[in-house]
């Protein structure tokens, strides 16, 4: 049997401080055990780290290219995978794949995190030249949101592939574990602990929730930084609701969900401008939590119900929304689990990804 080898260019977290470490990482190592899982030989390739040297940053930038020139030639049948993150770095993914060209290697391009369509569209004209050609000559063009299936579709009449971020099949359930006493609310947001996730706005719809009275726990999973974590507990203080909060820091996914299904509500008013598919959003749902989510990225089209998408940054709006859906939790609990299984399992996912990847090794 022929062998299938991938070359992946990617951020696996090598080198990267871990509060650093987020959705982008946690993705493509996702996808790498998928395609270890599927028989795939895959030679990793790390996309360099930004630390204390611009200068090494820069040389390991130069390296890549013949890296992944002297991997893709031991085999004329290898395939270059690169998950791309196209604004300035658009011209250098451009030019990986003018590599994979010139040997005449086919290539996957997977366009990573929100943000590209509008990229795109406020971009000069060399940019937009860079993305086209880099979609053009794709041999699979894996999307993580639908908008950009769409968007390629429309604008350049290629066919993306619908490549959503998915709870791995170990950690499904059929339905709530079990019905529980919600008389405190238990409220809960796992992903970094950063400016950019609204964390302090999260500990504003708290607020509204007690200011309303509502007795309420929140739960921080995920790693802080300093600084961010040190104003966090001066509004909290403030406002006297430090017993009601706890920063569990970084966890084990076994440690999370154990703290998942013992909480209703996934808080997750981001306003990250690049905010993609949210792994944390998937596996919250997965397991019965109520997303209350902003309108950002690929939020709305994940959670599949307006009901959970609060449209402004208000949290009396916010606070007002669970207390609404609290009134038929079980309903929606069910709802959300059941739009997990239906879309985003790494059965139904990963077999339709393997399917197109084998694809390309078919002639």
């Amino acid at each position: 049997m022929k062998e299938k080898i991938i070359v992946f260019y990617a951020p696996f977290g090598k080198g990267a401080p871990v509060e650093k470490l987020g959705g982008a990482e946690a993705g493509c190592i996702k996808t790498l055990q998928f395609y270890k899982r599927s028989g795939f030989k895959v030679i990793q390739v790390h996309k360099p780290v930004k630390k204390n040297s611009s200068l090494g940053y820069l040389l390991n930038l130069l390296l890549i290219p013949f890296v992944l020139m002297f991997k893709l030639l031991k085999s004329k049948d290898a395939v270059l995978h690169i998950a791309g993150f196209y604004l300035k770095l658009a011209p250098y993914e451009w030019f990986l794949t003018r590599v994979s060209r010139l040997i005449r290697r086919r290539y996957i391009y997977e366009i990573r995190n929100g943000g590209m369509v509008e990229s795109y569209l406020s971009g000069g004209a060399f940019y937009q030249f860079f993305l086209k050609n880099i979609f053009k000559d794709s041999s699979l063009i894996l999307c993580q949101g639908a908008t950009y299936v769409t968007f390629l579709k429309d604008s350049f009449e290629i066919e993306g592939f619908y490549y959503p971020n998915y709870i791995q099949d170990r950690f499904l359930q059929e339905k709530r574990i079990k019905d529980k006493d919600r008389s405190t609310l238990q409220l809960v947001f796992l992903g970094r602990i950063v400016p950019d996730k609204n964390i302090h706005f999260v500990v504003d719809i708290l607020k509204s929730l007690v200011d309303q009275g509502q007795n309420c726990t929140l739960k921080l999973i995920g790693s802080f930084e300093a600084e961010y974590h040190q104003e966090l507990i001066k509004r909290l203080n403030h406002w006297d609701l430090n017993e009601s909060v706890d920063f569990l820091g970084r966890l084990e996914m076994s440690k999370i969900l154990e703290v998942l299904k013992c909480s209703d509500f996934f808080l997750f008013p981001s306003k990250e401008k690049r905010e993609g598919h949210s792994n944390a959003l998937t596996e919250a749902m997965a397991v019965g939590l109520i997303p209350i989510v902003s309108d950002i990225g690929f939020n709305r089209t994940i959670v599949g119900d307006n009901k959970f998408v609060v449209d402004s940054f208000d949290a009396k709006l916010y606070a007002e929304r669970i207390i609404s859906l609290e009134k038929v939790f079980d309903f929606y609990s069910n709802q959300v689990v059941e739009r997990i299984h239906n879309n985003f399992t790494e059965q139904i996912v990963c077999r339709r990804f393997e399917e197109a990847v084998n694809k390309l090794f078919a002639n």
